[in-house]
């Protein structure tokens, strides 16, 4: 078991990563840590050449892909001690190095007990640029090329769930609306309850298991963890909601009876 710990990194600070598919073709998922607030969480998920790229969601409209020294090292078939060596001997300015480059360490268990501390970077794509170039050969030029798909499919999907979630939050609004002028909302857990209901009827099991299944923290936002499709189902099932709460409302039914009829309701 491994855990990852992050230091100070200059495009994002405390941050908590996850990587999401790169590209049409996702061959596996695999969860190496717990969430953590401090932590440097990854769910790979690893596109036929096994290229990792990872994004930010401590900020996610401020999110840029990225990859790490140990995908890169897995890649190009190198030692990651030798990946770490051409990162230092790169001959780049601190500050490009500083922006693009982020310091930070696996914990690994041994066999033996006890635990000992790695080095290794999470890299942008121009910091994965600038390595690459002294990197030769027919082979190396297949898998830069992978890079770049991968980084450009990643850069759709940041783009996509940006605009997603930005209509998805009206869509969100006008359920809370719908909440606010139509229901009791000085009862407890109002808003939270049809929240839950929402995500059971876009995914088909409870807002825990969800978060759970996405190695999320109660205190983060699960939205933030929906790529752009899921996003765009939650959106659905909150609008048809707001309509219901809206339209039971106004054939006379009180708060518990609309709860039940839309829990109840086959919606589609």
């Amino acid at each position: 078991m491994a855990t990852f710990l992050c230091k100070d990194f200059a495009i994002n600070t405390s941050i908590v990563i996850f990587a999401i598919k790169t590209i049409q073709s996702m061959a596996k998922v695999t969860n190496f840590s717990e969430s953590a607030s401090d932590s440097l969480q990854i769910s790979a998920s690893a596109n036929e050449k096994g290229i990792e790229i990872i994004k930010s969601v401590a900020d996610f409209y401020k999110a840029v892909p990225m990859t790490t020294s140990l995908n890169v090292a897995n890649i190009f078939g190198k030692q990651h001690k030798h990946v770490l060596r051409d990162i230092k001997e790169l001959d780049c300015s601190d500050d490009f190095r500083e922006s693009n480059f982020g310091l930070s360490f696996i914990i690994r268990e041994l066999p033996t007990g006890g635990s000992k501390q790695e080095p290794y970077y999470t890299i942008t794509r121009d910091g994965f640029t600038f390595l690459a170039m002294g990197y030769r050969g027919k082979k190396a030029a297949e898998f830069k090329e992978a890079y770049i798909k991968a980084f450009n499919e990643m850069e759709r999907e940041l783009n996509n769930w940006k605009q997603t979630r930005c209509k998805a939050k009206e869509i969100r609004k006008s359920l809370t609306d719908a909440i606010k002028n139509n229901l009791d909302t000085s009862k407890p857990f109002v808003y939270s309850n049809y929240t839950k209901l929402a995500v059971r009827k876009a995914f088909g099991k409870s807002i825990e298991q969800m978060r759970e299944e996405k190695s999320i923290s109660n205190v983060d936002n699960l939205r933030d963890f929906l790529n752009s499709e899921e996003v765009k189902k939650l959106e659905y099932f909150e609008s048809k909601i707001a309509g219901m709460v809206d339209t039971l409302k106004i054939l006379g039914m009180d708060d518990k009876d609309i709860y039940d009829k839309i829990k109840k309701a086959n919606i589609k």
